[in-house]
């Protein structure tokens, strides 16, 4: 994946919010794409606060996972979310 495909993502998911959070948590593993300056400069213009793992560990940021598996299992995004090319 790319870090283009990752900005442009995030730059329309911010564009259509129906608010304006003051700052957002991005929680990530250790890719390059999350790490070079493309992406970096992208979320600091944005108030985005950078969350990665440090030894490519999925639980070592607990907060994080445990909300990525309550948003999965409630709201069942994995049905939902498809690419519109699908």
């Amino acid at each position: 994946m790319r870090a283009t495909l990752i900005v442009q993502a995030l730059d329309m998911a911010i564009k259509n919010l129906d608010f304006k959070p003051e700052s957002t948590i991005h929680h990530s593993d250790r890719g390059i794409q999350y790490c070079c300056p493309k992406f970096t400069d992208f979320a600091e213009e944005n108030n985005f606060r950078l969350s990665t793992t440090q030894q490519y560990d999925p639980y070592e940021n607990a907060v994080a996972e445990r909300i990525n598996g309550i948003l999965n299992m409630n709201l069942d995004l994995k049905k939902q979310l498809r690419s519109r090319y699908c």
